[in-house]
């Protein structure tokens, strides 16, 4: 710099000059005056490059479910302001935290003296260890870039503390940022167990079924203010897979580790339901185990057995019991033409539902069972035969067809079941009674009746086989028939109503009412013989000759 000198001259005009450095040869005359004026300078040399940089760490507790008090789960925000409180410009500025996920940054460049305060920002979620602890504190830490150099880094400092200690011993103070969440509250550790229930119908045919499973879900809950470890789930019934849980923070539920499967036995399916309860136990840091009941989420009873102030109500599957019985009846020929034949019936039953039938018993009011029946006990799926028979009559013969069914009657765990019996070669399937099971009758077809009836004129009783016995084509239409045989003298010795060329026919032996040797062979010869009957609403009667030869 220059100094100025000012004279005063009697009578005559001031006079001044500017100050002249003598260690300045260049003797510059800036005035004009025509003395030297070299500023006088003073070189203090270049100065030291000195970087230096600070973190505030500004925390705001957030009370997201605005009850005033600290909960785990609610969350603490942070806010940065980064200065540059050195002498050359920074660059790559990054805050990072142990503790928590900075977001923001990198900033690219901070001049000397110059403040951030918007690009970095962090959010910390409060465990139940903290609120245990009744505060949470933590430091972030900023790194810089500096030309030509190492780069350099502070710990952050919360301004709301007076300490100024200087842990990373930059000369910035560096005490960590305290949230205090006040007095901690009392330990109040508390879990529920939720057992959910799915029945799998591994058929898919919509019924329960022994053997088909129930899949069971597990929904743990802490339900206290403490963050509970070694969380296991255990079953009297039924092996549960997963676990233990390795820790469980208040509020916070669980429903994938735990899960189980059940298998249904018959007795289950004849109860018509299956109950049964699972256990959740729990480690308390500092104190007893917990322990609680499972509920079922689908009963509002919410009983509580063990008392621990959570409902307790067993899961509860509900089994549809179905008793149903089916019976199918066939016959071994489908065709049958004479009176006397029989027709041998097989009838199958079979349980077609779900729970135990007993005393099982088939009943058929136009056949006679010949075994197989009663039945004692049917388990659901298996199946029984019954036989029965039925002798072709003649009014079977006149009707051309044989139309009838069979009944199965049994006892459940619901009540008495029934059905009528189903032809399983119609495919008709009708259902008479409506009872969702198919209900055609069992149907014979019968020949036509012969157009003719004859008698036929040779008896040769010798046991070849042959003409053994008086036949008569047709007779089973010859209705309400009578036979006469008369010897060359006129003796009936032969008579008999309802000729059927099978239990009562002539097979050449003497049987008329006047005769005297009753059941002996008459002699060879020519006999006469009138056979009397109705046919088409007519009566009729055939006469003629016949020949006995032995």
């Amino acid at each position: 710099n220059s100094a100025t000198v000012s004279a005063e001259i009697p009578d005559g005009e001031p006079v001044s000059s500017l100050s002249d450095d003598p260690d300045d040869p260049t003797d510059r005359d800036i005035d004009g005056d025509g003395n030297p004026d070299d500023p006088t300078v003073t070189d203090f040399g270049v100065p030291p490059v000195m970087p230096n940089i600070t973190v505030l760490k500004i925390d705001t507790f957030n009370d997201e479910n605005g009850d005033g008090e600290v909960q785990a789960g609610e969350t603490i925000s942070y806010t940065f302001i980064v200065t540059n409180t050195g002498n050359i410009t920074l660059g790559n500025i990054t805050v990072t935290d142990p503790l928590v996920t900075v977001s923001g940054g990198p900033l690219s460049s901070l001049e000397p003296g110059e403040t951030d305060s918007t690009t970095f920002t962090a959010t910390y979620t409060v465990t139940s260890e903290d609120v245990q602890n009744g505060s949470f504190a933590n430091s972030a830490t900023v790194t810089a870039a500096v030309p030509d150099a190492e780069p350099i880094s502070s710990l952050s400092d919360d301004p709301d503390d007076p300490t100024d200690r200087d842990i990373d011993g930059d000369g910035n103070p560096d005490d960590p940022t305290v949230t205090d969440f006040g007095e901690p509250p009392l330990a109040m550790p508390g879990i529920t167990l939720q057992k959910i229930d799915t029945f799998n119908d591994e058929n898919e045919d919509g019924i329960f079924q022994a053997g088909e499973t129930i899949s069971y879900a597990f929904i743990v809950t802490n339900t206290g203010n403490v963050t509970l470890g070694n969380i296991e789930v255990t079953d009297p019934l039924v092996t549960v897979s997963g676990g233990p849980l390795a820790s469980l923070e208040p509020g916070a539920t669980d429903s994938t580790t735990f899960t189980a499967s059940y298998t249904l036995t018959q007795d289950d399916i004849e109860n018509g339901s299956f109950s049964n309860s699972a256990f959740v136990m729990a480690d308390v840091p500092d104190g007893e185990p917990i322990s609680s009941l499972s509920d079922d989420p689908d009963d509002t009873t919410d009983q509580d057995s063990d008392g621990d102030g959570n409902p307790d109500d067993p899961t509860v599957t509900i089994i549809e019991q179905i008793g149903s019985v089916s019976l199918l009846k066939a016959a071994d020929s489908p065709t049958f033409s004479q009176q006397g034949e029989v027709v041998t019936y097989t009838l199958t039953v079979i349980n077609t539902g779900n729970l135990i039938l007993q005393n099982l018993v088939v009943t058929d009011p136009n056949a006679v069972i010949t075994g197989g029946s009663p039945i004692s006990v049917l388990n659901p799926g298996e199946r029984a035969e019954v036989t029965a028979e039925h002798q072709i009559t003649l009014q079977d013969l006149e009707r051309g067809v044989f139309i009838n069914s069979a009944t199965v009657d049994a006892f459940s765990a619901t009540g008495e079941v029934t059905d009528d019996s189903d032809d399983p070669n119609n495919p008709t399937d009708f259902d008479a009674n409506g009872d969702g099971e198919p209900d055609d009758p069992t149907v014979i077809e019968l020949d036509v009746f012969p157009l003719e009836i004859e008698v036929n004129q040779m008896v040769t009783p010798n046991g070849d086989g042959r003409n053994d016995f008086l036949f008569i084509r047709g007779v089973e239409a010859a209705l309400n028939n009578s036979l006469k045989i008369y010897n060359r003298w006129g003796v009936v010795v032969y008579e008999g109503n309802n000729y059927n060329n099978l239990t009562n026919v002539f097979d050449g032996r003497s049987r008329g009412r006047s005769t005297i040797s009753v059941n002996e062979y008459l002699p060879a010869g020519v006999y006469f013989y009138i056979f009397e009957y109705q046919k088409d609403q007519k009566n009729i009667t055939d006469k003629g000759y016949l020949y006995i030869s032995k």
